[in-house]
């Protein structure tokens, strides 16, 4: 007879579980190689510049995404890394036209029509929510002055379909989460040096654009930082997400430093024990003058944003570069139009306005901020559900909040709601996050160790003085079962 499988065991002196006789997961392996191919080709850039990085970078994620087809673990890894470099793809490799903009888009949907019966058997209520402001778009592009506009947008919103459907798939390998963050992490954190290295010989990028780099690491950083229980991932960790920071604040893009400065709190409020907290802080003190020292324009530049923001010397239009315009813009389109304009008539519908205080009237804008957008070419409808979706991950959080999800909800509806203000629905970091939440709260997909759970109950007794037993918890029922690699 073949030998018993190991089990589970628990060291009371350590406070942590380990496995006896463990096999390394898919993620343990596949991670340390991943890390190192992307960070060298990110330091690549230094020598052959950072527009070849990125074109290599995109290679690899494509490469992998798509080998996830076969390889849930690895497809993961690969719309990893195509989500973080999603905006610096579209700017410097993929510009122009609706079909290359739209690739990592359609890898997206095509792994979503291959497990096409799981799609439409997911249940959880941010996946229905959203399914049902995706239909009203469908719909409003019956009447939509811009067609091809319009259809761009449904295509960014259904990515967010997708990324949920790749991490279902990889399962519960509890080691991915962080290696998906230090695989990003590295990726941004060497990428961002190159970048402001070369940025004077670069094409010009959107700010707002540029910041979604480093936030999307930073964003899964903060997804696995929760589940780090000792020092070493935590430092680890940690320093990625200073120096991710840094570049977000040198990015000059006010909304996405708010934030990453949110996104620190959340960190701040999971580093446990005062020697993991004097580490990141050395860690961080350390990162900021290296930086500084070495990139002191950026910085001047950054300060200036924010003062720029605080000075009453300046008209509101000047303060907000042009935003203010575009709320009231959007406000007087929906008071014309309630039910909306269509799907993607924001620009049109702009060039038409007749208003003396508004400025470029008779040229097409873009909306600049997925509330104005929706409000404008979707209505009352459009709003309603929007708002549904973005706050569902708090309200789901708090529900849920005696397994210690409310932090994680939270930060999830404050990023999305925040970056809303500034984006549109283009951005993959955003719909990355949301996907990491629902797989984790909803079908506990890649958090298959009983340390995960009892990290979160730690943390939870700290906010309400009670404590909380940790019990395996029973296997799922088949229609909540992750899809497989094989479905």
């Amino acid at each position: 007879m073949s030998a018993p499988a190991p089990t589970p065991t628990f060291d009371p002196r350590q406070n942590r579980p380990f496995m006896v006789a463990s096999p390394r997961t898919f993620s343990q392996r596949w991670g340390p190689w991943l890390t190192a191919l992307v960070t060298v080709l990110s330091a690549l850039g230094f020598v052959a510049g950072f527009s070849v990085s990125v074109t290599l970078l995109t290679l690899v994620g494509f490469a992998t995404a798509f080998a996830g087809i076969w390889m849930p673990g690895l497809g993961l890894f690969g719309v990893a890394i195509l989500s973080t470099i999603d905006p610096l793809t579209r700017v410097y490799l993929m510009s122009g036209g609706l079909l290359r903009w739209n690739s990592f888009n359609y890898l997206l949907l095509l792994v979503m029509f291959i497990v096409l019966p799981r799609v439409l058997r997911l249940h959880d209520i941010h996946t229905m929510l959203l399914a049902c402001f995706t239909l009203l778009l469908t719909v409003h592009l019956t009447f939509t002055p811009a067609v091809d506009v319009g259809v761009y947008n449904v295509l960014n919103v259904l990515a967010a379909f997708g990324l949920l459907i790749f991490h279902l798939r990889a399962g519960n390998d509890r080691f991915m989460l962080f290696w998906l963050a230090i695989v990003t992490g590295c990726l941004a954190a060497v990428g961002g040096a190159v970048f402001f290295v070369q940025m004077q010989s670069l094409p010009v990028i959107n700010k707002n654009a540029w910041s979604a780099y480093p936030l999307t690491a930073l964003f899964m950083i903060c997804v696995a930082y929760p589940y780090a229980r000792r020092a070493m991932p935590m430092l680890a960790l940690g320093g990625l997400a200073m120096l991710n920071t840094i570049w977000v604040f040198f990015s000059g893009s006010r909304g996405a430093m708010l934030i990453a400065v949110v996104c620190l709190g959340f960190l701040l409020f999971y580093t446990q024990g005062i020697q993991q907290k004097i580490g990141v802080a050395v860690l961080a003190a350390l990162s900021l003058i290296v930086v500084i020292a070495n990139f002191g324009d950026q910085q001047a530049f950054a300060i200036h944003r924010i003062d720029k923001l605080f000075d009453d010397s300046r008209s509101l239009d000047s303060r907000t570069s042009g935003r203010s315009d575009l709320v009231i813009a959007g406000w007087y389109i929906f008071r014309d139009h309630p039910l909306g304009v269509g799907t993607g008539g924001f620009g049109l519908a702009y060039a038409d306005l007749i208003d003396n205080d508004i400025g470029f009237l008779g040229h097409e804008k873009g909306a600049h901020s997925a509330w104005v957008k929706t409000l404008a070419e979707n209505g009352i409808l459009g709003m309603v559900l929007l708002l549904a979706y973005v706050f569902s991950f708090a309200v789901h959080g708090f529900r849920h909040r005696r397994e210690g999800f409310l932090p994680l909800g939270l930060l999830v509806t404050f990023v999305i709601a925040s970056a809303f203000f500034s984006r549109e629905f283009q951005s993959k970091g955003l719909w990355f996050i949301a996907a990491s939440y629902i797989s984790l709260s909803s079908y506990r997909a890649l958090s298959g160790s009983p340390e995960l759970a009892r990290n979160r109950d730690s943390v939870l007794s700290r906010l309400t003085g009670s404590r909380f037993h940790f019990a395996e918890p029973a296997a799922p029922e088949p229609e909540h079962a992750p899809v497989t690699a094989t479905e």
